[in-house]
């Protein structure tokens, strides 16, 4: 006990293989460890109130269970929570506390045990150790003169040999062997007459209630002597409000090891576990606990002798197995309460990241040894915090035993070889040796730790991993990989195809689905894994060979698969993720996985199907992706990816290849979701409402041939909602001298009247601060989707017959824009350019209102410049025009009547009380900023990439347009 004390109080040595005190570590992985130390306090109180109410004794007329258990898989922890907890229990300070009256007797081992040794002949060597050390401790006292309620102890200021506590010891020992049957048969054969035989013999006959309770007056002892012992021990202070009731502790690790072992535990808590100072704290694995039981309640049975199988069934009730499983169940409920367990958590991707051997982390040794190129975790700019890449951890064990190995390795190659991990430094050829030998050793202690990868680990080490004797002989075949990823598909296929079909053998036909199941999952398994670990060897490693082509292609098909974007089934933001996880490094591919992990079903949801919340839903999923894409192309990471898909974009134009489609689409991505302003973001989902079945669903549809309509339309809500009411009112009665009713279009306006009359009685009842009832909110919700669709309606005739208005907010704005444009160079020498031709076909002047056609007719001509990728001349500069033109143009006011006016200016106090809107996010807002400037800074970069290669052969930018006759 002495040396159990001494190694779990004593420092640390560095990092080692085994059982140890976790100190707050233990939370990682028993959550509930608070709640375990407050179940011992309980007790104590308890016992406290035993004692106090003189119920405490040899005999107990209540049945006492103190028992505590741990559970968990092999490897899980329990040993180390068992050391934790116990030098808990070991630890005080100078002043008196209540941990400081904890007897601990130490742990046992029953697996560790031989056929002469049993669980109670242990505990009862534990307490003889314990009766020895309170008696130094009495002794101690009695030298010191504190001998206050232990004055029988001494006689004439010397311990009594013969003393109370020794006398029962010695009775417990004795009884204890009257239990076992070898004592038992030489005690019943040696006598000197009949007299004493007939007394020895008396002994026998209840020695398991004789010991039983010799036992608890043993413990009764022991506890009422440390009660004395802490007491004179103290300096004499006393904390208020503390129970300090002595606890006597026991401790079994590994109860379910041998199916022998766990049913003598069971007898054996039954025997002394009901002494109310009792805690005993056992750990095991339940589920095996629970079959050792099971079998050991099978073996009473004897039925090998009576030609009953465990599947018999009496009286075609339950059969005998499943009675005693059931009985075993019960039988561990009553040793082990089922409020006194405590479950060890499982190990995963999400915590492994956190193991640590004391305070530095198992992914802070993996950013400590890959450094630049670490495929374990990331960081944000501007922090040094660590953030895990949860799926790369999949190359680990579930278990801290599987953990610590490849834990202790990395600790090891990251201190005592800290010099063959620089970067600054060429390394000798002796070194390349031993940064070989060492990085070869790591994956070896990964793929034996691994349950998963150990499994396969022949197949692995032939096919996968082909080492040489060094780096550069050493081959990664990721076709294994590949064979891994094609059995799986065969498999799916094969296993979708069979349960179309229907087969008569059901249990057969079931049972081979299992197994092709569970092949097929094992093989899918293993993918991400092999693919972490290969890219590890690379990154440790550089001059190992590989198919290049092969891998990233794996690479990229592994996290499609995990982000479920391996199929076609996707929306928009899901081909983009596709198509961006092709164009960056497996690094940054790994950690923009990671982040979008937990939105991944966003990519796969067509967001269009969301009905009148498309907008809401839009703008959640542009501001996930645009500002993941921006941290992506952020410094240190992929700062020239933009350039290089401007410059893809403009080979693919030329050769007109597939790949043109890709590029395409993640750069009209990042332009439209970076100029989306947020008031236009803002209104347009604002007003896009009732949202079960209204007519803004129908919207698209009805101007499907006059594309900018409906964003001209909620460029004028935008407009009309930041009019002040002098400008309001003015813009009113305008429409009105506009618009003298006929009664003809009496029925048509009837439904804008009425709108207008509901919305003014809701003002009135919201500076009440007044509710709608459900009612009166269906009324309000139908007249908004007829005024909706007749409005709509309306303005689609309006387009039909050319007479749909538009207005710009700021003239001067967007003349002075035009005028940019045309001024814009370089446009070429030759008046051949697209850019010139452009030029010449915008006017320089430009009326305060047009109609929707003249309006149209620029935008488009300035999206086929902005649009053309085979020229570099002007495509910015048209850019920047039609953004100009989308953010100041709007439907002009003089398309509506005035009630229609009128209710579209005051339905947002409506809308804005029972519809949810997309928030305004100056966060946001600035990602929009920087990614507008890195699509500038992107384009001007590729624009003079093609330059300098096309100088390299005597080639200008101008030749170069002119040569492609579809420019």
């Amino acid at each position: 006990m002495d040396n159990l004390k001494s190694n779990l109080k004593s420092g640390r040595s560095g990092v080692f293989i085994g059982a140890r005190n976790l100190n707050d570590e233990v939370y990682n992985i028993l959550p509930t460890f608070d709640l375990l130390l407050k179940q011992i306090e309980q007790i104590r109180e308890q016992s406290y109130n035993e004692m106090d109410s003189n119920e405490s004794g040899t005999n107990f007329k209540k049945d006492v269970n103190n028992t505590i258990g741990i559970f968990g898989a092999r490897g899980t922890g329990k040993t180390s929570v068992l050391y934790t907890l116990i030098n808990k229990l070991l630890s005080s300070g100078n002043e008196v506390s209540a941990l400081s009256s904890n007897m601990v007797m130490g742990i046992i081992e029953p697996d560790h045990f031989g056929d002469n040794t049993k669980i109670m002949g242990s505990i009862v060597g534990f307490l003889k150790n314990a009766v020895e050390q309170q008696l130094k401790k009495i002794e101690s006292l009695g030298q010191k003169g504190k001998v206050k309620g232990l004055h029988e102890y001494f006689n004439k200021g010397m311990l009594r040999s013969n003393n109370r506590l020794r006398s029962s010891l010695n009775e417990l020992i004795e009884y204890h062997m009257y239990t076992e049957n070898e004592y038992r048969q030489l005690l019943m054969h040696t006598y000197d007459d009949l007299a004493t035989h007939i007394n020895k013999s008396s002994r026998l006959l209840t020695p398991d209630i004789e010991f039983k309770n010799k036992l608890h007056q043993l413990i009764t002892i022991l506890v009422d002597n440390h009660r004395y012992v802490v007491s004179n021990s103290s300096d004499g202070s006393e904390l208020v409000g503390e129970v300090h009731e002595p606890l006597l502790f026991v401790f079994v690790d590994d109860i379910d090891l041998k199916m022998v072992r766990s049913r003598e535990l069971m007898e054996a808590i039954l025997q002394y576990a009901n002494h109310p100072h009792v805690v005993t704290v056992l750990s095991g694995d339940y589920d095996i606990l629970l079959e050792s039981v099971t079998l050991a309640l099978l073996q009473d049975e004897n039925l090998k002798w009576s030609n009953i199988t465990p599947r018999f069934k009496a009286n075609n009730q339950v059969s005998i197995k499943d009675r005693k499983q059931n009985l075993a169940h019960e039988y561990i409920k009553k040793i082990m309460p089922p409020a006194r367990r405590h479950q060890l958590l499982q190990w995963n991707e999400n915590n492994i990241p956190n193991f640590s051997f004391d305070k530095r982390t198992l992914m802070e040794q993996l950013d400590k040894l890959l450094g630049s190129k670490n495929l374990f975790s990331y960081q944000l700019e501007g922090s040094s915090k660590l953030y895990p890449i949860t799926k790369s951890f999949s190359i680990f064990d579930r278990t801290p035993r599987g953990i610590v190995n490849v834990y202790y390795h990395i600790h090891e190659m990251n201190e005592r070889f800290a010099e063959l991990w620089r970067v600054d430094r060429e390394l000798s050829e002796q070194e390349k040796k031993e940064r070989f030998t060492l990085v070869k050793s790591l994956v070896d202690t990964i793929l034996l730790s691994s349950t998963e990868l150990a499994a396969e680990q022949r197949g692995i080490l032939e096919k996968f991993i082909q080492w040489g004797q060094d780096a550069s002989n050493t081959f990664l075949d990721y076709s294994y990989i590949q064979g891994l990823q094609n059995k799986s598909k065969a498999r799916g296929t094969s296993k979708q195809n069979a349960s179309n079909q229907k087969n008569a053998l059901n249990q057969q036909s079931s049972t081979n689905d299992d197994s092709n199941q569970s092949s097929s999952s094992q093989g899918t398994n293993l993918i991400i894994p092999l693919l972490i670990v290969g890219e590890m060897i690379r990154s440790l490693l550089d001059e190992v060979r590989l198919d290049q082509g092969m891998c990233d292609e794996l690479q990229v098909s592994a996290l499609l698969g995990i982000l479920q974007l391996d199929t076609w089934t996707t929306n928009k933001y899901g081909h983009v993720v596709r198509d961006m996880l092709s164009f960056i490094s497996f690094q940054n591919a790994l950690i923009m996985t990671n982040r979008l992990l937990d939105k991944k079903e966003w990519l796969v949801q067509p967001y269009d199907g969301e009905s009148e919340k498309a907008t809401f839903w839009k703008e959640k999923l542009d501001r996930l992706l645009l500002t993941e894409i921006n941290k992506i192309v952020s410094v240190g990471k992929e700062e020239n990816l933009l350039s290089r898909l401007f410059y893809a974009q403009y080979v693919g134009a030329k050769q007109s290849g597939p790949r043109i489609k890709y590029v395409g689409l993640i750069l009209d991505f990042l332009k439209e979701a970076s100029n989306t302003t947020e008031d236009l973001a803002y209104y347009k989902s604002l007003y896009e409402y009732p949202i079960m079945d209204g007519p803004w669903v129908k919207l698209q549809s009805w101007f499907e041939n006059t594309e900018f309509a409906q964003e001209l339309f909620i460029n004028f809500i935008v407009e009309i909602n930041s009019w002040d009411a002098i400008v309001f009112e003015n813009k009113f009665k305008e429409s009105q001298g506009h618009h003298i009713q006929p009664a003809s279009v009496e029925e048509e306006t009837s439904v804008s009247a009425k709108l207008k009359k509901i919305l003014i009685a809701i003002r009135r009842k919201q500076q009440k601060n007044e509710k709608f009832t459900p009612a009166q909110k269906n009324r309000i919700d139908n007249l908004i989707k007829q005024f909706y669709d007749s409005l709509f309606s309306k303005l689609r005739k309006e387009l039909e017959r050319d007479n749909f208005v538009i207005e710009w907010k700021d003239n001067k704005t967007i003349v002075n824009a035009i005028s940019d444009f045309k001024l814009g160079r370089p446009d070429g020498l030759t008046e051949t350019t697209k850019y010139k031709q452009t030029k010449r076909q915008i006017e320089s002047t430009i009326e305060e209102r047009e109609t929707y056609v003249q309006y149209s007719k620029r935008r488009y001509e300035l999206q086929g410049l902005a649009n053309n990728y085979n020229v570099w001349f002007g495509r910015r500069e048209a850019e920047l025009l039609l953004q100009t033109m989308k953010q100041q143009a709007y439907m002009a006011p003089s398309n509506l009547l005035p009630d229609e006016l009128w209710v579209l200016r005051h339905l947002a106090d409506y809308l804005n009380q029972v519809h949810t809107a997309v928030q305004r996010d100056a966060d946001y807002e600035k990602v929009k900023e920087e990614m507008r400037h890195k699509l500038a800074e992107g384009f001007n970069e590729a624009k003079n990439l093609v330059e300098t290669d096309l100088s390299d052969l005597g080639i200008d930018l101008e030749e170069d347009e002119e040569s492609d006759a579809n420019a």
